[in-house]
């Protein structure tokens, strides 16, 4: 629906991972990195982002950094224009793009079957940070849901895969999302 909208679908992944983490910086590569797209798309699209005032340039050496212009007169409604047509699973997967701290993370329980579900059932591997869990406060507000998120370091989840552990079983035994990674 926003690549129609906004007619390119590199534009909307990038917007999509701005949005989602205001107070992050990227620099190109990184940002075509975690979209999936050329550099010189990316490149393409964010000097027109730019140029309309949605996007900051901060040059630091030899980079440029792009961060969203929280001061766009536009930056209210397009937030809430990303975060209504993204639904759950795009936010999310928006906001895991940026986390290198984890490894995989899927979506389970009841908010996998209904998408009106109040609580977000949400298993990650890997290492949770500060910067991840404002960005989960963020997306409850924006969302108007509760994440729950359970974090597994890598060493333990192979562990109870292993194992057949009942309480991961119990999460992974019914429908799930992938939002990042295979668990």
């Amino acid at each position: 629906m926003l690549g129609r909208l906004f007619s390119s679908v590199i534009r909307v992944e990038i917007l999509a991972l701005l949005f989602n983490n205001p107070t992050e910086r990227f620099y190109l590569r990184e940002i075509a990195r975690l979209v999936g797209k050329n550099a010189a798309g990316v490149k393409r699209e964010l000097d027109n982002l730019y140029r309309m005032g949605i996007v900051n340039v901060e040059p630091l050496g030899n980079l440029k950094y792009y961060r969203v212009n929280p001061d766009c007169y536009l930056y209210p409604e397009l937030r809430g224009l990303i975060v209504k047509a993204l639904g759950v699973e795009g936010t999310l997967k928006s906001i895991l793009r940026a986390a290198e701290s984890v490894s995989a993370a899927f979506l389970y329980g009841p908010c996998v079957q209904d998408q009106k579900a109040n609580i977000v059932d949400l298993l990650l591997v890997g290492q949770t940070t500060p910067t991840l869990e404002s960005r989960f406060r963020e997306a409850e507000a924006k969302l108007g849901k509760t994440i729950r998120a359970t974090f597994l370091e890598e060493k333990v989840y192979r562990e109870w895969t292993r194992k057949g552990d009942a309480r991961l079983s119990n999460m992974i035994a019914g429908k799930r999302i992938t939002l990042k990674g295979r668990p």
